[in-house]
């Protein structure tokens, strides 16, 4: 069973990873997408209980090849 604050936050989870998701196909700054995927973490952080953003950023991060 969900309740209605744990549906709002999955709802501005997904809407936020959309964006990042959109973010990459659009060329994108990094910064921008890196943004929404912040946003994307802190909602699921809620029902969790716990953010971890600088972590998953390490690894999303860790497995591109980004240039100056």
């Amino acid at each position: 069973m969900i309740n209605a604050r744990h549906e709002d936050a999955l709802r501005r989870g997904a809407k936020a990873a959309h964006r990042a998701t959109q973010g990459l196909r659009d060329d994108l700054t990094l910064e921008l997408i890196a943004q929404d995927l912040r946003f994307a973490v802190q909602a699921v952080g809620e029902i969790v209980g716990r953010t971890t953003t600088e972590d998953l950023l390490d690894v999303i991060f860790s497995r591109f090849c980004i240039g100056k």
